[in-house]
C-alpha cells in the first residue's frame, strides 16, 4: 500500500488581506449588496462569497455592513411615514439688504411609506392576502361555484359520479 502525499495548491495566492478588508467594509457603509462590497474591493462577487466563506472574520464585518445600512433604511422609513420637519435657514438680497430668513419645512408622512411598514411589520393585521376557507369536499365546491357562475356541469357531475 503507498501513501500518497498531499497536493500542493496550484494557482496564484490568494489577494485576501484582512486589514483591507475590513478597512473597505467600514469606509462603505452604504454598501449594501454583495454585488457593491465587491465592486468596493476591486473583486467579483463570487470571490467575495468564496473570501467569506473561508474567513469568518470578514463575514461578520459583511453581515455588520449590512445591518447598519438596513438600520438606516428603517429609521428612514419610519421617519417618512411619520412625517417630520426640517430647519432651513434662507438669505435673502432685498431693499435693506441682505436679510436672514429661517423657519422649519414640514415633510407630511407618507401613506406608501406608512403601509409598506405596517404590512412588513404587523402582516396579520395589515396583510393584503386574504384567507379562503372551504368547508366540505372538493367537488362541493366546485358544483356550489358553477352555481354562483351559472355553468352547466352536467357533463362533469356525470364523470364524478363515474369515477364514485
Amino acid at each position: 500500500m503507498t501513501r500518497r502525499t498531499p497536493i500542493a495548491r496550484r494557482g496564484r495566492p490568494s489577494l485576501y488581506d484582512e486589514d483591507m478588508c475590513l478597512n473597505v467594509l467600514h469606509e462603505h457603509t452604504g454598501a449594501a449588496t454583495n454585488r457593491e462590497l465587491a465592486d468596493a474591493l476591486g473583486i467579483s462577487g463570487p470571490t467575495l462569497v468564496k473570501w467569506m466563506s473561508q474567513y469568518p472574520a470578514l463575514k461578520a464585518a459583511v453581515a455588520e455592513a449590512k445591518a447598519r445600512v438596513d438600520d438606516q433604511i428603517v429609521s428612514a422609513l419610519a421617519k417618512r411615514a411619520q412625517g417630520y420637519s426640517v430647519p432651513y435657514e434662507e438669505t435673502v438680497d432685498g431693499p435693506k439688504g441682505l436679510t436672514t430668513k429661517s423657519g422649519e419645512t414640514h415633510i407630511p408622512a407618507d401613506v406608501g411609506a406608512a403601509k409598506f411598514w405596517l404590512t412588513n411589520r404587523r402582516r396579520d393585521e395589515w396583510s393584503e392576502r386574504k384567507v379562503v376557507e372551504v368547508d366540505g369536499t372538493l367537488q362541493q365546491a366546485i358544483l356550489s361555484a358553477a352555481e354562483v357562475l351559472d355553468l352547466d356541469m352536467s357533463e362533469w357531475e356525470d364523470v364524478s359520479n363515474a369515477a364514485e
